[in-house]
């Protein structure tokens, strides 16, 4: 997750001697520093941008730590590929490619040469993936495995897309369907015996275990939406967090759900809206566009071998908000949080 931008509002003094949040946490630590008013994305952004000549160098940084980030089951070069893939994910939320990746590794005592070379070559597969390469980093020990990945863009100034730029009037759109990763999540954190078919169980741990980013459907958007956000935090936390830096309501009136996890629903008793909503490890991405564009926006992902998906529509006011049969209801802003108790 990145810097959220947000003022204390009294929180420190509430906290003190209370265990933090990680949202809690990047507050105090924004109301600490100073800010680079050249900075070309707002703080609190996916990625950060700065002026470099005629257009901006776009800057990212993720951290995977293992005993949070990588689920029972999830192979070392799987764990290192999703590094790459949260890095790039956001980057894609802003319409740029990446240029290289510097990786810091924290490797706890004991860890194998084979294994070393387990994490390596899932990490260059990965960046293979996204057109870039690793260009160097570093290695220290730790407690636990730690993969922090930096990753370099450039862009033109004019074709970033940002967090805040959603206006009354804009289509949401997204890039998929929701609900198969925290379904996929259900099963094997909780070790569920749900009678599924073998390949909806497959592809239920695929989309977990190997996560893509939707960089070329993010690059297709560039200079056409208005704003722009990965959602592996969730749907709702992602919506509630381009209305809130927006300053609009956002209103859902479809929610695209995979039919596998329909079914995983069906046979558990989860509401499938919950886990489409609320689950997070989803990689899409949430765009607003403004009508008079849709159908270019539409050409262009498709041209890009992506899909579209309109799912709301942007309002004055606050919040996010489902209509759903004649009634409306408001969306809580819950989803993924390190440091939150479950």
């Amino acid at each position: 997750m990145s810097f959220h931008d947000a003022t204390l509002n009294g929180l420190g003094d509430r906290c003190i001697g209370m265990p933090l949040t990680e949202r809690q946490a990047i507050r105090i630590i924004l109301a600490g520093i100073r800010r680079d008013p050249m900075a070309l994305l707002p703080y609190g952004d996916d990625a950060a941008a700065i002026p470099l000549g005629s257009g901006a160098a776009v800057l990212k940084v993720d951290m995977l730590v293992r005993a949070t980030d990588a689920p029972r089951g999830m192979t070392l070069r799987q764990v290192a590929m999703k590094a790459v893939t949260s890095t790039v994910s956001d980057l894609a939320a802003k319409g740029v490619r990446p240029m290289g990746f510097l990786i810091s590794l924290a490797l706890p005592r004991g860890i194998t040469s084979s294994q070393v070379r387990e994490l390596a070559l899932g990490l260059d597969e990965a960046a293979g993936l996204y057109g870039a390469y690793i260009l160097g980093g570093d290695v220290n020990e730790g407690p636990d495995l730690i993969i922090d990945c930096a990753a370099l863009a450039w862009a033109d100034p004019g074709r970033l897309t940002p967090r805040n730029g959603a206006r009354p009037g804009d289509i949401i759109a997204t890039t998929g369907p929701y609900g198969n990763p925290p379904a996929a999540l259900r099963l094997v954190q909780e070790q569920l015996m749900v009678e599924l078919p073998e390949p909806v169980v497959e592809g239920l741990k695929r989309t977990l275990y190997e996560p893509r980013a939707h960089l070329e459907e993010g690059v297709a958007l560039a200079g056409i939406a208005s704003a722009s956000i990965d959602s592996s935090d969730g749907l709702a936390w992602s919506l509630h967090e381009i209305a809130r830096m927006s300053r609009v309501k956002a209103v859902l009136t479809e929610i695209p759900i995979s039919p596998e996890a329909i079914q995983f629903a069906e046979k558990t008793g989860i509401d499938p809206l919950n886990l489409a909503l609320y689950g997070g490890e989803e990689y899409n991405l949430i765009a607003t566009i403004n009508p008079a564009r849709w159908a270019e926006a539409l050409d262009r992902v498709e041209a890009a071998g992506g899909t579209l998906h309109k799912i709301g529509y942007i309002a004055e006011g606050r919040g996010v908000y489902l209509e759903e049969q004649g009634e409306v209801r408001m969306i809580e802003p819950r989803g993924w949080e390190h440091l939150r108790s479950r």
